[in-house]
């Protein structure tokens, strides 16, 4: 590891200072969280910022650097909405990089203990000799090695080019956007719109990728190594209707632990803890709890059993954001009514649990004082929320998705754990194959009597809020009810030409209605930005063939694409092996009545398995002292094996009477609606999980074991 001169670490407390965009506070979160996880966080006293900036001038450091104050505060934007620590670190690893310093980060020191009852919230020591593997910041994994265009950095088949930015042979984003990826309606036979959304709501637990909030189509800085803008001239409809030559594009952080090349951060827990719901570090976690001996989450103070907004929590607001925003463990949680929606359930599924089971726990917990109480209470019903999130998603979503086709993802009582896996998100999934879900997008969201239009209401969540926060259920009911779109390569118009104008609207930008973003497009760009290897690259990885070059000119068609989608390939790339993993994974044909095509279907039960192979605390994992697994005990496992989604919103929905069982497929014969209150729906046994907790965490009098992670 590179140690830096003491000169250099007053220019990173200045440079990380900066980019909290106020006065550096000691006593701030960013501190506290920086020295809570870095055991060799650097031993500086901790002048004021005005004393630092005087003690630079004197050392004259941007001239031993060779920069100027204005190149640092365009490259750590003082306006940045992620100012998470490490990918602080990676910009200035970058930066430093930049002037001949090899390599910089702080040593990640995690010392893990074996008897801790309870998952962490940042997913630190999940797996006890790899304490880091899946945590909150940490770097993705790799299905394979990339291909950067340099080999360690550039985005795949570009050169960097001072003064003139990023210069790419292959075709643009854009144009293969509105070529493949046109708006064409195919409406789903059998899946609703409900399937689309749980499958929005599981990316956001697992995936969240940071970048800079820079305006990278601003001149000044559109030639920057972190702009690699996607070129409108010539656009039919951006530049043709509204003179838009540019859509911005940032590159995705780096980890500042480099390897052999270019890695980017998970600013979520790679595990699947429901890190929606609780957040991914401790900080987050601690304002959204009531923390008054009960376990439950906040509540909002006008809407009942609603999530809290900003003004509850007594947040400071920043840029855009208003007093009345809604906050969950996930920023993203009001992108939209019905993703708003689905938060809002499974928040009361928490609170719901923690009323029922909460009164049982303090029979055997009542010596404790208030906090201990609450975390235990808190810790216990979050195992269950994830266990039950956790099934819906293996035993509803995934068979689905997967149509039963992938050994060893099924669920099944008392499995085990392998501390060899790594389940760290793959940068192929979360950049290509699990973006399927977007060609699953209707353009109108059909709530139960209330439509909207989604490139309209970005942003807006009213819908969820309408009926004096009666409106979730509209939303939720309406979208088990109405079809999605199917898999394949066609794309809603409300996402490849309005994505995100709402917000512009909105916000009152000047020309606003040319604003909107492509989100094909963006994900193309981001793939080449990660260095994703071309699609025949991933297809040959996963022991299927390849497409062979002799296809293009001649008259054949490859087995793996119809007619019409191999010539509209063609018609945009020179090379098979230039083809982009998203669209190429996209536009592939489906046989056999599966949901995907064979690469698709080859990485998300990759990493499905590893997600489950691969967490120490996956709830069928029962206790295993050879390994140290954490799951629940086999009783509660099959008890929340029976539940499904339906069960779970017909709980928690205000004046639902009845809903079909598999809310994911549409209503027929054989998914007739069932009333909420019938007597099939296998609801919890709080007093078996009661007696459970009794019989397995009460054996000792030793409680301390509960808050060595979280205390």
């Amino acid at each position: 590891m590179f140690l830096m001169s003491n000169k250099l670490w007053i220019l990173s407390w200045i440079l990380l200072g900066q980019c909290n965009g106020h006065n550096f506070n000691p006593n701030s979160i960013f501190y506290k969280y920086m020295s809570y996880k870095f055991g060799s966080f650097p031993k500086l006293s901790k002048p004021g910022l005005e004393e630092l900036i005087e003690m630079v001038k004197t050392e004259n450091m941007f001239t031993i650097l060779d920069a100027k104050p204005k190149e640092i505060r365009r490259l750590f934007d003082p306006h940045d909405k992620n100012i998470d620590a490490l990918c602080l670190y990676g910009r200035l690893s970058s930066f430093l990089n930049q002037k001949g310093v090899l390599s910089f980060c702080p040593i990640r020191n995690v010392t893990c203990s074996k008897n801790n009852t309870y998952r962490s919230l940042d997913g630190l020591c999940n797996n006890l000799s790899s304490p880091t593997w899946g945590s909150f910041l940490w770097k993705y994994d790799r299905f394979l090695n990339p291909q950067y265009g340099d080999g360690k950095n550039s985005p795949r088949g570009s050169t960097y080019v001072k003064g003139k930015g990023y210069q790419s042979r292959l075709p643009s984003p854009r144009k293969i956007s509105f070529t493949m990826h046109e708006d064409e309606n195919r409406t789903s036979d059998d899946l609703t719109h409900l399937y689309m959304q749980f499958g929005q709501f599981v990316s956001h637990d697992i995936t969240k990728t940071t970048k800079g909030d820079l305006d990278c189509c601003d001149p000044k800085i559109s030639t920057d190594p972190r702009c690699f803008n996607i070129d409108l001239r010539g656009d039919e409809y951006f530049d043709g209707e509204f003179n838009r030559t540019c859509m911005d594009f940032t590159r995705s952080d780096s980890h500042c632990q480099f390897s052999e090349w270019r890695e980017q951060i998970n600013s979520v827990t790679s595990y699947l803890d429901c890190s929606t719901i609780y957040g991914s570090n401790r900080e987050v976690n601690k304002e959204l709890r009531n923390g008054v001996s009960d376990g439950t989450l906040k509540e909002n103070s006008f809407l009942p059993h609603f999530l809290p907004t900003r003004s509850d929590l007594g947040q400071s607001l920043y840029k855009s954001q208003e007093k009345d925003d809604f906050v969950a463990g996930d920023g993203r949680c009001q992108a939209h009514s019905t993703i708003l929606a689905m938060h809002v359930i499974w928040f009361r599924e928490h609170n719901r649990i923690a009323n029922a089971l909460g009164p049982l726990l303090k029979h055997y917990i009542h010596h404790l004082d208030e906090w201990e109480q609450d975390e235990i209470i808190f810790q216990e019903v979050r195992k269950i929320v994830i266990a039950e999130f956790t099934t819906v998603l293996y035993s509803e979503y995934l068979t689905i998705l997967l149509s039963n086709n992938c050994p060893g993802i099924e669920l099944q009582p008392n499995s085990k754990y392998d501390p060899e896996v790594d389940a760290s998100i793959m940068n192929e999934f979360t950049t290509a194959s699990f973006r399927f879900g977007h060609s699953l997008v209707q353009s109108v969201f059909e709530g139960v009597d209330q439509p909207w239009r989604l490139g309209s209401f970005f942003g807006d969540a009213q819908f969820a809020t309408s009926f004096d926060g009666h409106g979730i259920e509209k939303e939720l009911v309406g979208a088990a009810h109405q079809s999605c779109q199917n898999s394949d390569r066609f794309i809603s118009k409300e996402l490849t030409k309005k994505l995100y104008l709402n917000k512009e609207k909105l916000n009152k930008t000047a020309n606003w209605k040319g604003l909107g973003s492509d989100l094909a497009s963006l994900n193309i760009q981001r793939g080449r930005d990660h260095g994703i290897p071309d699609y025949n690259t991933i297809r040959d990885k996963c022991g299927l063939p390849r497409v062979d070059n002799s296809y293009f000119g001649s008259t054949e068609i490859p087995p793996q694409f119809d007619e019409q989608t191999w010539e509209k390939l063609q018609s945009i790339y020179e090379n098979v092996d230039d083809f982009d993993l998203f669209t190429a994974g996209l536009s592939e044909k489906k046989s056999g009545g599966k949901r995907l095509g064979e690469t698709f279907h080859c990485l998300i039960c990759e990493q499905f398995k590893r997600l489950k192979n691969g967490d120490r605390f996956f709830f069928t994992h029962y206790e295993n002292e050879e390994t140290n697994s954490r799951g629940l005990h086999i009783d509660i496992q099959n008890m929340i094996m029976k539940r499904r989604f339906s069960d779970i919103l017909c709980e928690n929905s205000i004046g639902l009477e009845k809903l079909k069982p598999q809310v994911f497929k549409n209503e027929g014969e054989n998914n007739p609606e069932l009333s909420c209150n019938d007597g099939s729906r296998p609801k919890l046994d709080f007093e078996l999980i009661a007696h459970h907790f009794r019989l397995e965490h009460l054996k000792t009098a030793n409680v301390d074991i509960y808050f060595e992670i979280n205390n």
